[in-house]
């Protein structure tokens, strides 16, 4: 007798092994601690793009792991560059002819999060493992995370299959819009040419150089943290800089819960800052004046997010 068509496949996969059948997917916890180790360990060469509301961007980006280096250029609008040297950051902006430079703590990269960070997202964020795709001729596993309330939005992320890389991200709203991506289309790992790869393709010779001042603050001022936090927001870093052509430094305040992150910036109050709410993107602000200081609320989160932020906020005069 002989097989044909659909009745020889379905006889040859009745035969296969076990293990060639059906491959168990990973926990969605697993696949976030693969993709935080990736983001410390795994050196790469790519080109990426990212949107956000109507505008595409598109830029190259250099990772040494080992080594401690990026680099990062733009590819569409102004040149611009960034280079990262431990802890060091180099932005160099050829329109203005000046070379910032930041020695805050060490930046997060596309997905960091921490191993803490990690076992307490479930209780914040509903994980779904929803099957394998292709990026940048990469397969990868796709990983939903959708929030539990109202104070975060929705993401979905792409995580390369062999190695855990972040390799597209999507940020969605509570109507599962998507208001933030990125994406790599290219991506070369562990490129024997990364050490030329890593070197500056915009000339600074000549330019302005500006110490951004940044210093990390161990103690935290306790009047100006943030008090009824959202749940799962917690304070993740705090430092003090000095911004180029400022007379007088502002206060950083860094929360999240992992994934969402939300800047709060304490400045004496000058004129003409942000009083109420505003949004920019998918960029929630809100401001207000407080004991003689103006605070403004940043981040991509709901509105109510940064309003809650902003409402537990209050300076020693306040207290």
């Amino acid at each position: 007798m002989r097989l044909t068509g659909k009745l020889f496949w379905l006889v040859l996969l009745s035969l296969a092994p076990a293990s060639l059948a059906a491959e168990s997917p990973p926990s969605p916890e697993s696949l976030l601690l693969q993709m935080a180790g990736a983001a410390a360990s795994v050196s790469f060469h790519g080109l990426l793009v990212y949107g956000q509301s109507d505008r595409l961007d598109a830029m190259e980006v250099v990772r040494a792991a080992e080594a401690g280096q990026e680099r990062v250029y733009s590819l569409t609008g102004q040149p611009r560059e960034m280079l990262r040297q431990d802890r060091e950051t180099r932005w160099v902006l050829p329109r203005e002819r000046t070379v910032l430079v930041d020695r805050a703590q060490r930046r997060q990269r596309p997905g960091s999060i921490s191993r803490e960070q990690i076992a307490e997202l479930p209780a914040w964020y509903q994980l779904k493992v929803r099957g394998t795709d292709r990026v940048a001729g990469r397969v990868s596993r796709v990983l939903d995370l959708e929030p539990r309330d109202a104070y975060r939005y929705g993401y979905r992320l792409w995580l390369d299959k062999e190695t855990g890389l972040l390799l597209r991200s999507e940020c969605r709203d509570q109507d599962s819009r998507v208001l933030e991506h990125f994406m790599y289309v290219q991506l070369e790992l562990d490129d024997e040419d990364i050490s030329s790869a890593l070197q500056a393709r915009i000339p600074d010779s000549g330019f302005r150089v500006v110490d951004a001042g940044t210093a990390s603050i161990d103690d935290p001022e306790q009047n100006w943290l943030a008090r009824d936090l959202p749940p799962g927001f917690r304070l993740l870093a705090a430092n003090r800089r000095k911004p180029p052509g400022a007379d007088e430094s502002v206060l950083h305040y860094l929360y999240g819960d992992g994934l969402a992150a939300v800047s709060v910036y304490i400045t004496q109050a000058p004129k003409h800052e942000l009083e109420g709410y505003a949004e920019r993107g998918n960029t929630r602000m809100a401001g207000r004046t407080v004991a003689g200081h103006h605070v403004t609320v940043v981040g991509e989160v709901p509105r109510v997010t940064v309003e809650r932020i902003l409402d537990g906020i209050g300076g020693t005069e306040a207290q």
